[in-house]
């Protein structure tokens, strides 16, 4: 190694200490080699080893009893809830109600209506019949869509 090697790296040693002094893991540590003997180099120095890591944290400590507990011991359990009671069935939803024929008088108002009018037909005072007019071999018909009777 040439003297001019070690002086360069004295250098770089004492110019390290006096801005950083921390130590290598806060200075930048920068190798220049100038030996042109067999063409090597020193090898760099080792990276320096990280740190430990920290601790894990201590687990809680367990509750403390209170003094009345201490005193009358623990309070007792509570008792099992009751099971819950059996729906009932529903009851089976009624029949439904028959609807009445249509009559004739019903067919006989679509005459003159073209397909898809909507009619309503009160055959008696509290019934209404509402349909729309067809036609069924040429023959108008009323198709019944609702039937309302009022008590």
């Amino acid at each position: 190694m040439s003297i001019h090697h070690t002086r360069a790296m004295l250098a770089a040693i004492a110019l390290g200490a006096l801005l950083g002094g921390a130590g290598p893991a806060a200075a930048d540590t920068r190798i220049i080699c100038t030996s042109t003997a067999k063409g090597e180099c020193p090898p760099p120095p080792a990276p320096p080893a990280p740190p430990a890591p920290p601790a894990p944290p201590a687990p809680p400590a367990p509750p403390m009893a209170s003094h009345e507990d201490m005193i009358h011991g623990a309070p007792p359990a509570l008792p099992a809830l009751p099971a819950l009671p059996m729906m009932p069935v529903p009851p089976a939803p009624p029949a439904p109600p028959v609807l009445p024929e249509v009559p004739n008088a019903a067919h006989a108002a679509c005459a003159d209506k073209p397909d898809g009018a909507r009619v309503s037909y009160v055959p008696r005072k509290e019934e209404t019949m509402t349909g729309v007019c067809t036609r069924e071999n040429g023959a108008a018909r009323f198709a019944l869509h609702s039937y309302r009777r009022e008590r």
